[in-house]
């Protein structure tokens, strides 16, 4: 018989749905084809069957099946400092959506964890005065209002949140008179950053002091 053309099929993986009036038509005097990547679903398991059409007017069984996945285009989206809160671990999952087709399963999960509190945080006595000194907060891609230290005495766990030094955020440390504090008491002391105007981390693990009394 003699061949008119090959035909190639496509479906997606998602289907078995194969159209039988949907395909490439390949001229008959050659074994090979070329078409664009753009033709196929990107960043999904593309299926492809091939037949033979002879003689104008009948068509052979389908082959078996090949496949391949074209990855898409690698996309970036920024999340904003509107969209995040410090102290919190956010996890992800990504999923493709095509034009009146099913939504794609989604990825695993990635998780990115925003910074809270500063680190390192340490008091020492050094004359007639208190010396706070801290880290930066790590993975904190907000802008920094100020940070936030808190004080309470040992014989309570009545951290006051109302009631804190407020210290530039251009600063890792700063410097208070011992009189602002009870003499001869454990001082207890924790610290936390203020992020846009709007947003406390969690506070700090605590450091402590005790001055003498006079």
């Amino acid at each position: 018989m003699k061949i008119t053309e090959y035909r190639i099929y496509i479906t997606e993986t998602s289907t078995d749905k194969w159209k039988n009036v949907d395909f490439w038509a390949v001229e008959p005097d050659t074994l090979y084809c070329s078409k664009p990547c753009s033709d196929i679903l990107p960043s999904t398991i593309n299926r492809f069957r091939i037949s033979t059409y002879v003689n104008n007017s009948y068509e052979s069984k389908q082959s078996d099946e090949t496949s391949i996945c074209v990855p898409g285009d690698q996309l970036c989206h920024d999340w904003t400092e509107a969209n995040i809160f410090p102290s919190t671990t956010y996890r992800f999952r990504i999923s493709t959506c095509f034009d009146k087709l099913p939504e794609s399963k989604q990825s695993d999960e990635q998780t990115y964890e925003v910074g809270g509190p500063p680190s390192d945080f340490t008091v020492t006595k050094e004359a007639d005065s208190l010396k706070f000194r801290w880290s930066k907060p790590a993975n904190l891609p907000m802008k920094i209002t100020e940070y936030r230290i808190y004080i309470t005495e040992t014989s309570t766990d009545n951290w006051k949140n109302d009631d804190f030094w407020a210290v530039e955020p251009d600063t890792l440390y700063c410097s208070k008179p011992c009189s602002d504090i009870l003499p001869s008491t454990i001082n207890r002391f924790r610290i936390s950053t203020y992020v846009n105007n709007s947003y406390e981390s969690k506070q700090s693990d605590e450091t402590s002091i005790c001055v003498p009394g006079g």
